[in-house]
C-alpha cells in the first residue's frame, strides 16, 4: 500500500512539471542497444561467455536502446514528412532541430552511463539473432510489452524477449513486435 502511494506522489510530481506537448505520432527507428555493466558483473559476462543474466534462465540482461543524434534527425524528418509531405528543400533546411527537447533523459545521454562504466552497444538484429540461436534453439523469440516503470528522470518501458517455451510462463504480458 505504502508503494503505491509513493509511486502514486512520484507520478504528481513528474506529471506537474511544465512539459510541452509531445509531438505525436514520432517514431525511432532503433538499429543500436547497450549493457552498462560496473567491474564487479563485468567478469560474469566474460566466464558466462555472454549476457545471460545473473542467474542464467531465471533472471533478465537489461538492454538500453542506444539513440544518437542522427536517430533523432532522423525521427524528427519522418515525422514533419509525414506533417507536410510537399515541403520544399529550402523548409527543410531552414527547420530547427525540435525533439532535443524531449530527448533530455539520460537515457539519450550516449557519453554516460548510471549503470556502469562499461558499455557493450550491438546492432538489435544481432542481439536477437545471438539469443535466438542461443536460448531459443533457432525458434523465433517472442517479445512482450513487460511494462512501464518510473524513475526521476526517466520513463522505462520494458520488452521482454523470451524463448517460446516460455509462452505459459509470461501469458499475462502482451505480445509486442519487432
Amino acid at each position: 500500500m505504502r508503494e503505491d502511494i509513493r509511486l502514486e506522489q512520484q507520478v504528481q510530481k513528474y506529471l506537474s512539471k511544465d512539459i510541452p506537448d509531445y509531438p505525436s505520432p514520432v517514431e525511432f527507428h532503433i538499429t543500436e542497444v547497450a549493457h552498462a555493466t560496473n567491474k564487479t558483473s563485468l567478469p560474469q559476462i566474460w566466464d558466462l561467455e555472454g549476457f545471460r543474466g545473473l542467474f542464467h534462465y531465471n533472471s533478465f540482461s537489461w538492454w538500453s536502446l542506444k539513440i544518437n543524434e542522427a536517430d533523432i534527425r532522423a525521427a524528427e524528418e519522418r515525422f514533419l514528412e509525414s506533417l507536410f509531405p510537399d515541403r520544399v528543400e529550402e523548409e527543410t533546411a531552414a527547420q530547427q532541430s525540435f525533439l532535443s527537447n524531449f530527448t533530455t533523459s539520460p537515457a539519450f545521454k550516449n557519453e554516460i552511463s548510471r549503470y556502469g562504466n562499461f558499455s557493450f552497444t550491438l546492432l538489435l538484429t544481432e542481439l536477437i539473432e545471438a539469443y535466438k540461436k542461443q536460448m531459443c534453439e533457432g525458434e523465433e523469440p517472442v517479445l512482450r510489452v513487460y511494462g512501464t516503470k518510473l524513475f526521476k528522470q526517466e520513463i522505462e518501458y520494458v520488452v521482454l524477449v523470451h524463448n517460446p517455451q516460455y509462452n505459459e510462463k509470461f501469458k499475462d504480458f502482451p505480445i509486442g513486435f519487432l
